[in-house]
């Protein structure tokens, strides 16, 4: 039976008029809680129109991308044909790599205009290719989709020539022949590659822009499948499950997890991402319509000639600012990366000020602190080698000394954080799951709670919940940030302030709170800028093989390491400074500027006076 709008609910209705204009569908979001089947269909209908649109652009590109990746793998033939797997496979990829980015750029710059052009009249948004943490997630993901090009590519050329050398075949116009009948560089491989990388960049686009410009909190999502012949089988069942689930949470489809359709970040394999035209629905729960009495009539009473005029009210104060109202984070992520770096700076010195209060300390620990500073630049500048050592070692052993006692050392810290006003709400940290078995675990566990919950503030008043869970003692502890979820040994938690546990929680915190994540992101993006990443096997046999990162001048190469998905490791390895005596001495000596910026991170959303 058809759909007939007409006779439809006036929320439906409404919702579906909305469908022509602007993005001409999920903006502004459906206020339903239960969308019907129809509805579904249309919002299908109108992401893969625009899909289409971009398409069109788009694939004859990627047709001639293939041919002349063809017209060199054939020069390349003639030249060497014992070479032909390796480098032909690495010219097809070569070119691809910029031609990919090309069509994520447009297509995503399709899809933001209109969002922009439906809310225009609310909101200026924020385009995710702007922001730092998403567009480096995107390269990296585009990284590993190049990699596996690469192997797929060599992996046909090389059964291609094993069949010409088993016939005894080794001319090779013939084999060019094959070879431009082969799928490796064939018409049809071109447009399901730049299908499939338009489709994952539209479902990218959006869920980027839902989560940089909307409370996401309280929104479900749906996975939406297109329901025909051709739709596969695991898709067509999470289109009938995998509904309301939080925005944060992946989608489970085929045994794999995915944020949206076609995202790999989390392990999915090529059989559910390549060529899915799935797409995501965002629901928000419907607010209650809050009805307004009618006004009644007021009878105001002549004011008799000896009664005094009545004063006027004095107008309220407006607001002061707020840091986190503000977001600069999104709207000049330079000017917030300047500024955050400036509040780490300014808490630094007021931390060695108060310090030198405490017992047994230099009067003017600032003052001693700036001078073996301002030496070890000069010792950098000069270029002798023993001229820096020393100044490092006597930097190193002037922190170690002031922050040798770490009660003293927090106890200051809290002072200064005391005097500090407030423009934030405070986020409550919640470790729930695993509590331990020794009365000892669940107090070390409390401390760790009752601390994070003391430093982090952010926009409103909201609690993170983080599950602890266990891995067996010889495993290398980890966390799932997108799940809230870290995993720990039990030994962990005998002793208090274990810095491994604050290391694997500081990679939650950096998935929930954005302030944090684009100051960690634009940090690692600004200090490793135009270097190449190497394998952190190079620093230590502990690393795997595929561990990648950009050592830069970090303290640690493994701050540098390279994640997909917007995550690092600048916060989680600072942040075990705070828990670890002698982590903080080596971090604030060798590399003060990231300590700094994660202390002034940390504390955003608090102004000395």
């Amino acid at each position: 039976m058809p759909f007939d709008v007409a006779k439809a609910d006036p929320a439906l209705r409404d919702w579906v008029r909305s469908i022509h204009h602007g993005i001409e569908t999920w903006f502004p979001l459906p206020e339903i809680t239960t969308i019907s089947h129809e509805l579904r269909v249309l919002y299908w209908k109108a992401i893969e129109m625009e899909r289409r649109r971009v398409e069109a652009r788009w694939l004859p590109s990627f047709v001639r991308a293939m041919e002349e990746a063809l017209r060199q793998a054939s020069q390349v033939a003639r030249d060497d044909l014992g070479s032909l797997p390796e480098k032909g496979a690495k010219i097809l990829s070569g070119i691809l790599r910029p031609l990919i980015w090309e069509a994520y750029r447009a297509t995503s710059e399709a899809f933001y205009h209109r969002i922009e052009e439906s809310v225009r009249e609310k909101a200026r948004l924020v385009n995710p290719m702007d922001v730092p943490y998403i567009r480096q997630a995107l390269e990296y993901q585009l990284a590993e989709k190049i990699t596996r090009i690469d192997q797929a590519s060599k992996a046909h050329i090389r059964n291609l020539l094993i069949g010409h050398f088993t016939q005894a075949d080794l001319n090779v116009e013939n084999v060019i022949k094959d070879l431009a009948d082969s799928y490796a560089f064939s018409r049809r491989r071109g447009e399901v590659i730049g299908r499939t990388e338009i489709t994952y960049m539209s479902n990218a686009a959006t869920h980027y822009s839902v989560e940089i410009n909307m409370a996401v909190d309280e929104m479900t999502k749906d996975w939406l499948a297109t329901n025909d012949a051709r739709t596969r089988p695991t898709h067509s069942s999470a289109d009938a499950t995998q509904r309301n689930i939080p925005f944060h949470k992946p989608f489970e489809v085929g045994g794999s997890k995915l944020m949206f359709p076609g995202d790999s970040s989390l392990g999915a394999p090529g059989r559910e991402t390549i060529q899915c035209r799935c797409t995501t629905l965002y629901n928000r729960p419907r607010r209650p319509r809050q009805l307004q009495p009618e006004p009644e009539p007021e009878t105001v009473p002549k004011p008799s000639p000896a009664a005094p005029a009545r004063p006027k009210p004095k107008p309220k104060p407006k607001p002061g600012r707020n840091v986190f109202r503000d977001k600069l984070w999104e709207r000049d992520p330079e000017a917030y990366y300047e500024e955050v770096k400036r509040h780490g700076k300014r808490i630094m010195d007021e931390w060695l000020v108060e310090l030198s209060r405490r017992p047994f300390q230099e009067p003017d620990l600032l003052k001693r602190y700036t001078t073996l500073v301002e030496d070890l630049s000069k010792a950098i500048q000069s270029g002798s080698q023993p001229s820096i050592t020393e100044a490092r070692d006597r930097l190193v052993g002037f922190i170690q000394e002031s922050f040798k006692w770490r009660h003293d050392s927090l106890k200051a810290l809290q002072k200064v954080l005391d005097k500090m006003e407030t423009e934030g709400q405070p986020v409550s940290v919640r470790l729930a799951g695993w509590r331990g078995t020794k009365k000892a675990q669940r107090e070390n566990l409390d401390k760790f709670e009752d601390v994070l919950s003391r430093i982090l503030l952010s926009e409103k008043r909201e609690s993170i919940q983080i599950k602890l869970k266990i891995v067996p003692q010889d495993r290398r502890p980890y966390a799932l940030p997108d799940l809230r979820e870290v995993y720990i040994s039990p030994n962990m938690l005998d002793l208090p302030w274990n810095r491994v546990v604050a290391h694997e929680i500081g990679h939650v915190l950096e998935r929930e709170l954005p302030h944090l994540r684009a100051a960690m992101m634009h940090h690692l993006e600004m200090r490793t800028l135009g270097e190449e990443a190497v394998p952190l096997r190079r620093f230590s046999p502990l690393y795997r093989e595929d561990e990648m990162a950009k050592p830069d001048k970090f303290e640690d190469p493994y701050v540098g390491k390279m994640y997909p998905g917007g995550y690092t490791e600048v916060l989680s390895m600072t942040i075990e400074a705070l828990f670890d005596r002698g982590r903080m001495a080596n971090v604030i000596a060798n590399d003060r500027e990231t300590f700094e910026l994660v202390l002034g991170a940390l504390f955003y959303g608090r102004r000395l006076p």
